[in-house]
């Protein structure tokens, strides 16, 4: 068997243990600590378009060519695709008892009703290392039993993951930002959130909801929840069900922004919960830019594509902008470490371009650069005397307004 087959049977094997037991098992097989969650996510040209995907019954996955006969020793694999639609759920696992694992795949949708996944009155089910973008819940689980949802990056959904009506649901080392809710339990029991970063969603990071109960929360990062420019701890995390342990019962709890070194952290709610044993934590990088982008000079008509690439790293991306002479022209979630902008097709004249990359605590990392468009008269006379004609036409500039500042 490969490391990634035997990676995925201990999960699957595991499923079935109490809930502790389970998620340290997982923890110790795919080598997830609580201080290595890095937010990655991959390109979606990386990998194989594809429609959306419906498993209604056991031989669909049959039927549709998926790898695997459903054992727990050899699931049923649906990886290594790029599903982008608009207003369609992506993948849609209903009433299925087999072994079945989702992975290395790009997940987008648009819409309010539309979900990336949907597991539906399932057991047996492995979300593993995934890109989930958009639509109303990055990953939904309900009526279900033994589902892991673990490596996954989620990120401008209204909900990113939501487990109701469940039991043994395992949420591990998933990266969750830029939604309107984090993660949202709903009569779950015998779960576990663990080793999860969970920050910028608007209305709360980690809801559990009415009827949830024996649910361990332990190992995540949490902070700068709340509405834009009103991030506030109270956001956090949310529990009105009962008997849910938010630490590991042995001496950690999560990390907390806001915490502000109290005995334990009190967590909002009726359950009355707390973390006992909590960390503060805070991020005051800034983003670090690896690949600087350089200035440049061509000719006013050219028609080439001239492209300018950013590549940025941070433990908590979350947007970027990009300015043209001090006005946005584009603004998005910031999930991909290499970025890249399109500045031909310029009339002549002089642009400043900047790029601000803006992590979950508003740290900021920018790089700018002067993009010079030249009349073509000058085009055949060497890429020296361009620039040394444009340093002039830049100095008659300046000079002709000093003098006009002066004698007004």
């Amino acid at each position: 068997m490969s490391p990634r087959q035997i990676i995925t049977l201990c999960i699957l094997m595991l499923l079935a243990a109490p809930p502790l037991a389970a998620v340290s098992g997982a923890l110790l097989n795919n080598n997830i600590s609580r201080a290595s969650i890095e937010t990655t996510s991959t390109d979606p040209s990386s990998y194989i378009e594809h429609s959306d995907v419906l498993i209604r019954r056991h031989a669909d996955f049959i039927e549709q060519g998926w790898e695997g006969n459903g054992s727990i020793f050899n699931p049923f694999v649906i990886e290594n695709l790029n599903i982008t639609l608009q207003g369609q759920t992506c993948i849609l696992i209903y009433n299925i008892t087999a072994h079945f694992v989702i992975r290395d795949s790009y997940l987008a949708t648009t819409g309010i009703i539309a979900d990336n996944i949907q597991i539906i009155n399932s057991r047996n089910g492995v979300v593993d290392n995934c890109t989930i973008t958009g639509g109303r819940y990055g990953v939904s689980i309900s009526s279900s039993r033994d589902i892991t949802v673990a490596n996954c990056t989620v990120f401008a959904a209204s909900v990113g993951i939501t487990v109701s009506f469940t039991d043994f649901c395992f949420i591990i080392s998933n990266t969750i930002y830029e939604t309107y809710r984090g993660i949202r339990f709903y009569d779950v029991t015998n779960g576990a959130i663990v080793s999860n970063k969970v920050y910028r969603a608007q209305e709360g990071g980690i809801l559990m909801g009415f009827w949830t109960s024996a649910n361990q929360i332990f190992y995540n990062y949490i902070g700068w929840n709340g509405p834009e420019g009103l991030t506030n701890r109270n956001f956090n995390a949310v529990d009105d069900g009962q008997d849910n342990v938010w630490d590991d019962s042995i001496g950690f709890g999560n990390f907390w922004w806001g915490y502000e070194g109290d005995e334990s952290y009190n967590i909002d709610g009726i359950g009355e919960a707390s973390d006992r044993y909590p960390t503060y934590f805070n991020d005051t990088q800034p983003p670090i830019i690896s690949n600087r982008a350089d200035d440049l000079v061509y000719e006013d008509g050219d028609s080439s594509s001239f492209i300018i690439n950013w590549t940025a790293h941070d433990s908590h991306p979350y947007r970027y902008e990009i300015r043209r002479d001090g006005s946005v022209i584009e603004s998005d979630v910031w999930h991909l470490q290499s970025l890249s902008l399109d500045v031909g097709g310029l009339d002549e004249g002089v642009y400043n371009f900047t790029i601000n990359f803006i992590d979950g605590s508003g740290n900021r990392g920018s790089d700018s650069l002067i993009v010079y468009v030249i009349l073509y008269i000058l085009g055949d006379i060497g890429t020296d005397l361009v620039w040394f004609s444009s340093i002039i036409a830049v100095f008659v500039v300046m000079t002709a307004i000093v003098l006009m500042r002066k004698f007004r």
